[in-house]
This record gives structure tokens, sequence and C-alpha cells, in this order.
């Protein structure tokens, strides 16, 4: 039954079109390690996550030159209702009550971000308006260092990675892996997991097995299929409990090239050996008709000749 569940899950994803996501190559997401790993006081949407994601693209274009110490009260970011609608794939006469939706689900939704000496805890925005089809968001000035300036290291990917993915679980752990892709592996906490996801309140996810089977498989599978990234992973137990979570991480098109180069020496080590088991077939053919050229003279010579038996 729990199969059965699992696997109407992963049917129920709805499918986006090839031509829809070319849109969306150009878009990056680059965003400071701390707002990667951030904990969420309350579960997020796909499509709160999808826009919050999107309005750090937007932010990058349009303020790339803001440095920490600049006046943060003029950073509003402009959407129209065209390009929301094409971003969260919705029928633009909808984008008035959509974004009204998920931005109030959004500013009602805290999260905090470990510091040195402690934890921040913030919101996206400070306001946002819509009006004749434009929405206005004025950014909360707190999260803006880590999405514009960044020196404490960064996560980076392409918007696109995550529009294809079909649940919140699925771009916050490929966000959390595409992290550590540079290392290859990144070992998680079960404790740090569940608050990195903000499930820790959710009662039917007390169970790791619940977890297992509805979070991180359904979530790989998503990742694996349609983003850069494939991903394995194994429990490491303590007392025969689950605690932590080692994963490896492979970047595809990396891979690809490797194979592709592999593929490629091997294909000119087995051309070579071919070309030489060619030349020793030619050589061996060229010495043996050579000795049939000497054994037909040799028999045609006349035994009269005095040098016929030397």
């Amino acid at each position: 039954m729990l199969e059965n569940k699992k696997n109407d899950i992963i049917s129920s994803f709805p499918k986006i079109k090839n031509k829809d996501i070319k849109k969306m190559e150009t878009r990056i997401v680059k965003q400071g390690n701390p707002l990667t790993e951030s904990k969420y006081t309350k579960k997020y949407t796909e499509q709160e996550f999808k826009l919050s994601r999107f309005i750090i693209t937007e932010i990058r274009k349009k303020y790339y030159n803001w440095k920490i110490g600049d006046d943060p009260n003029n950073i509003i970011l402009t959407i129209t209702a065209k390009k929301y609608a094409e971003v969260m794939k919705i029928d633009v006469n909808n984008v008035y009550r959509d974004a009204l939706n998920i931005l109030t689900s959004l500013k009602e939704k805290s999260f905090t971000i470990k510091t040195e000496k402690g934890w921040k805890l913030f919101g996206w925005f400070n306001s946002a308006e819509y009006a004749n089809g434009i929405l206005d968001i004025k950014m909360s000035d707190t999260i803006l260092p880590y999405i514009l300036d960044l020196p404490l290291g960064f996560t980076k990917y392409s918007f696109e990675n995550i529009i294809k993915l079909r649940s919140s679980y699925a771009i916050q752990l490929y966000e959390l892996l595409k992290q550590y892709e540079h290392i290859g592996f990144r070992k998680i906490t079960l404790k740090d997991f569940k608050d990195f996801l903000g499930i820790n309140e959710i009662l039917s996810y007390k169970l790791y097995g619940n977890i297992k089977l509805y979070v991180i498989s359904i979530a790989m599978k998503d990742i694996n299929a349609n983003t850069d990234i494939e991903v394995t992973y194994k429990e490491i137990k303590t007392v025969r409990k689950v605690t932590e979570l080692d994963f490896k991480i492979i970047n595809k098109p990396k891979c690809a090239k490797l194979l592709h180069y592999e593929k490629a020496k091997q294909e000119k080590e087995t051309n070579k050996k071919e070309t030489d088991q060619v030349n020793d077939i030619s050589r061996i053919a060229a010495q043996k008709e050579i000795s049939k050229i000497r054994e037909k003279l040799s028999n045609t010579r006349n035994k009269n000749d005095p040098n016929y038996y030397f």
C-alpha cells in the first residue's frame, strides 16, 4: 500500500514542456551558503520555493553592483504579470490571486540562519504591491547580504534545474547537495536534515521509515531525473538507529565529459591494436608470398647450373 502511495505521488507530477525550460536557462540562482543551510520554522510549498529563488535571480540581475554598506532601501523588484505567469506556470489572468496567496504565505514563514555568535531570524521581503499587471516587491534589508554580496561562500545553479522539480523537499535537498558538489559527498545528521526541510513538527515524519519513503526516495528520484547531478546515499546507524545520511554527488555534465574522454581513449587504443594486427597480418602474408616466389624461382633453376647447389 505504501509503495502504491509513493508511485501515485510520482505519477501525479505535472509535466513541463522543454520550450518552457529553455527560457529558464539564462537565470542563475546564486545565494550565500548560510541561506542554503537556513532552517525553516514551517514547511514551504514547491511554488513558494520557486518564487523565492526566482526573486533571487532577478534581484541579482538588477542590483549586481550592490555591496554591504550600500543603501538597502531602494532594492525593489518589479515583475510583470506576464513574466510571473511564465515562471510560475499559471495563466496570466490568475497572477493577481496566485501572487497574493504565495507572497502572503511567504510573509508569514520566517527562517533562521546560523551565525558565528548565534542565529538570525529572517523574512523574505518587507512589502509587496500589485497594480495594473505589475508586481513590486520591497526586499528585506537583512537578507540582501545573503543574496547580493557573498563574502562567505555561495551556492550556484541554473534555475532550470529546480523549475523541473516537483516538490519543495526535492528543491531543498538539491540545494544542500549542490552546495557540496565540488567535494563529491555530504554527510547530514538526521536531526539537521529534518531542520533543513522544516519537517520536525510533522507527526508522520517522526518515524525515519516515512522520511525515507516519502521524502528522500521521491526527492532523489526527482533530482536524478531532472537536474544536473546524480545522487546516491547510504544510512549511517548508531546502535541500529539511523542517525546520519551520507550522500554521494556526481555532476552529470562532467561525468558525461569524462565518459566521452574515456570512450575516445578506448576507441583510439582499439584502433591502434586493430592497425597493428592488420600490419602484422600484412607482414606475415608478404613474407609468405616472398617465400613462395623464392621457392618457385628455385624450382625453375637449371640443375646443370654450377651455382644450383649453392
